[in-house]
């Protein structure tokens, strides 16, 4: 048996290349240099790489020294930089050599270095430059300067911010394969198509000339079908590339490679050459390492995105109902500022596929709203029938033919559909100037990402609302019960009391239209909102508001024209006013009447709203309530009394027609509902107590102070609140916010019954 011979041990050849320290020292050297410039490994090691090197530009000027050109490249972000140098040893001829730096990740500092002679081409397959033979690099010293380019691409990944990250890294990847142009594209939400996110290069014009595509439609369409990389050297002859513009420019060599998620393709990245001798298959294995990192940064930025606009609606009660336009207004505006749009608008669909329901505005946008959503929005515009984002650029010809008529809210608008779980809730508007986002559809995967995340909670809270409402539908009927108990007593019911009909298959109370004067004034007919831009008479909206002012008392046609034109005279403002009448009869009357008008009356010259027809008026409602609850309070009947005040808080939802700050005709109203308002919150609030609710009571005290933060009636009460609850340090400040308000609006001090309290909260923990 023979004996087994010593056992050769190859080691692997670096090549061309050597490796230096943030210091500029060298701590490897290659055999291959040491025959290059003729300086030995053990010479090398430990000297500064300028003082051996001593590389000079072509006109003899030095080149290496201290934080050398390349190296402050490095210094200043870049992953890579290179320039030419001319070497001269003694005895030995001048040599034009490449210095190629790539940086090393941090936190490891310094520089994986290639030098080697100017002529030796970077692409594959090249060994003859002229009349030199040379070696083709080294795969070792490509292996490492791509290893080093990932490692490098994980650092602006970690970043906060989605889009400087993928930014960042685009310039890595086109740097690490020294590419003309990199693009990143990310699959639409609804999968129904690819849509270009970022992109890094010249040329941009060329590249943007089609920034979506359909599956099976172009190299990122054909990707999303097939789920396979695509290359070509042949790119001006390939038919399956769109883009004329990008071959028009003179590239050839292109790769589109997946980027791949758990549910299958979620984009792609597609690297693009002028050279049609680009090494494609060391491009091709340098983007497969990237994408895995590129993949799942993708993935998680869009789910913190969802994160940021999410709302737990758990526990929020009667808050939701209350403040749910200012709930989506403060989403809306997280989502114009994530995605730097200049104004946005949600536009909510009624959920019997009626139209517009409700909406809310952000930014300095118009505030027209678009005639594809006013009447069957689910079949009129394109967003909702195909659930397919639409993008707004350029002329209207080139708009789809439902949105030519609207005057679109910016230079580029984005309509993308808000869905869940396959219904149909809103459309978000987001409306950029100029300059846009490039490319144009930069954030639009991410806006589809948070307009997802917003249809979820919205039909949430529609379904919890509806659920309150059905709660009210019940309360009505028990108050109700309660009227009827009292009448049989011989007890009167309370003149406020409005009838409301109600549906038996739902338990709703249905009505044609709905108005809410409290706060901001709303008009819904049928369930579909209805706003100034749509009546063709500004007027028209002024002169329901009048009416609705005076609660269905007649007013004669010259104070109605007083009103609305106060410089005009009765005679010269009686032709227009018939005009308004006509223009808001055609808005708020039932069709099909003839005229029998059932809202807008008159006898003779005097006019007014009927409020006992199909309507619901959130101050009738209100009135009404906090009469039932002051008749179920004095008979001792404390749980409907809550319910009834309860509902009565819940519809007040700011000052009567608050944007009518100066108007005369409705100041005395205003502040007759504040003072029935202020007196419920108060009997709440006690009765609460009385049951040891003291946190519930707190809650309708604050609600008081947001109307009016001056009432230091409510501030005391707060603050016994606060100590019965064992929160003394709150109280305490409660205390302090009420001082400081009363002598910087008022100039007084609080009043002794304030102060006697606020001693007794120091000496004593608590109630």
């Amino acid at each position: 048996m023979k004996k087994a011979g010593p056992v050769e041990v190859k080691t692997q050849r670096l090549g061309d290349i050597f490796v230096i320290d943030q210091a500029q020292r060298i701590v490897q050297w290659s055999e291959e240099l040491a025959g290059l410039i003729g300086i030995s490994s053990e010479d090398a090691l430990g000297c500064p790489c300028y003082e051996l090197v001593q590389g000079r530009d072509a006109f003899g000027r030095p080149l290496c020294g201290p934080r050398c050109p390349g190296l402050r490249a490095l210094e200043q972000g870049r992953f890579f930089a290179g320039s030419t140098l001319v070497v001269q040893r003694e005895g030995v001829a001048d040599k034009r050599l490449r210095c190629e730096l790539t940086a090393f990740p941090s936190p490891l500092s310094g520089a994986f270095v290639r030098l080697y002679e100017k002529e030796l081409s970077r692409f594959a397959g090249i060994e003859t430059v002229g009349k030199a033979s040379l070696v083709s690099p080294t795969p070792f010293a490509e292996v490492a300067q791509d290893l080093c380019g990932v490692v490098s691409l994980l650092s602006p990944l970690s970043r906060a911010s989605l889009r400087e990250s993928l930014e960042s890294s685009l310039g890595i990847i086109r740097e690490a394969c020294q590419a003309d142009a990199v693009e990143l594209f990310l699959r639409e939400v609804a999968g129904q198509g690819m849509v270009l996110s970022h992109f890094c290069g010249p040329f941009k014009n060329a590249f943007f000339q089609m920034t979506r595509f359909r599956p099976g439609e172009g190299f990122p369409g054909i990707l999303l079908a097939s789920q396979e990389p695509i290359l070509t050297r042949a790119l001006p002859e390939d038919n399956r590339y769109l883009r004329t513009r990008v071959k028009e420019k003179g590239f050839h060599s292109y790769l589109c490679f997946p980027l791949s998620a758990p549910y299958g393709i979620m984009g792609s990245v597609n690297v693009a050459f002028r050279d049609s001798r680009v090494d494609l298959a060391r491009v091709l294995t340098l983007i497969s390492w990237a994408s895995i990192p590129l993949s799942l940064r993708v993935q998680a930025g869009l789910n913190q995105l969802k994160e940021l606009v999410s709302v737990d609606l758990v526990g929020r009660g009667d808050e939701l109902a209350e403040n749910l336009s200012e709930l989506f207004s403060q989403i809306l505006k997280r989502i114009t500022s994530l995605g730097d749009a200049q104004g946005g608008v949600m536009n909510f669909l009624h959920r019997q596929g009626k139209g517009l329901a409700w909406r809310v505005r952000r930014g300095s946008i118009p505030a027209a709203i678009c005639p594809a959503l006013q009447v069957k929005a689910a079949q009129s515009c394109p967003a909702l029938v195909e659930l397919r984002s639409v993008v707004h650029l350029g002329s209207r010809a080139k708009r789809p033919v439902p949105c030519r008529q609207y005057h679109h809210l910016g230079s580029l608008t984005y309509c993308i559909p808000m869905t869940t779980e396959g219904e149909r809730i809103g459309l978000l508007q987001l409306a950029y100037g100029r300059p846009g986002p490039e490319p144009p559809t930069r954030d639009l995967v991410m806006l589809e990402k948070l307009a997802e995340e917003v249809a979820q909670t919205a039909g949430q809270a529609m379904k919890y609302i509806e659920g309150t409402r059905r709660t009210g539908a019940m309360l009505r009927q028990l108050v109700q019960t309660e009227i009827d108990l009292s009448l049989k007593r011989g007890f009167p019911p309370p003149p406020e009391l409005v009838k409301l009909s109600y549906d038996e298959g739902q338990g709703v109370a249905l009505a044609f239209l709905e108005i809410r004067c409290f706060g901001s004034f709303e008009l819904y007919r049928q369930g579909s909102i209805i706003t100034a831009e749509m009546i063709p008479r500004r007027k028209a909206w002024n002169l329901l508001k009048i009416l609705l002012a005076y609660e269905g008392r007649p007013l004669s046609k010259e104070t109605l024209i007083e009103l609305l034109w106060p410089e005009t005279s009765p005679k010269a403002g009686a032709g227009r006013f018939n005009v308004v009448v006509h223009a808001l009869r055609r808005v708020v009357e039932p069709p099909g009447q003839g005229r029998k008008w059932t809202f807008i009356q008159n006898d003779g010259d005097r006019y007014w709203f009927n409020t006992k027809a199909s309507c619901r008026i959130d101050t009738v409602e209100f009135k009404a309530y906090v009469a039932i609850a002051k008749k179920m309070e004095s008979r001792a009947n404390s749980e409907v009394a809550v319910s009834a005040y309860k509902s009565a808080v819940l519809l007040y939802r700011g000052d009567f027609l608050e944007e009518e700050l100066f108007a005369d005709w409705c100041w005395a109203k205003r502040e007759d509902l504040r003072e029935i308002y202020f007196d419920t919150t108060k009997r709440l609030n006690a009765l609460c107590v009385k049951a040891g609710n003291w946190e519930e009571g707190a809650t309708y005290l604050r609600l008081a102070l947001r109307i009016d933060p001056l009432r230091e009636e409510f501030h005391r009460e707060l603050i016994r609140c606060l100590w019965a609850l064992g929160r003394r340090d709150e109280a305490l400040r409660q205390y302090k916010i009420c001082r400081e308000g009363l002598s910087r609006e008022l100039d007084v001090s609080p009043l002794p019954e304030t102060e006697k309290l606020v001693q007794q909260i120091r000496r004593r923990p608590r109630l």
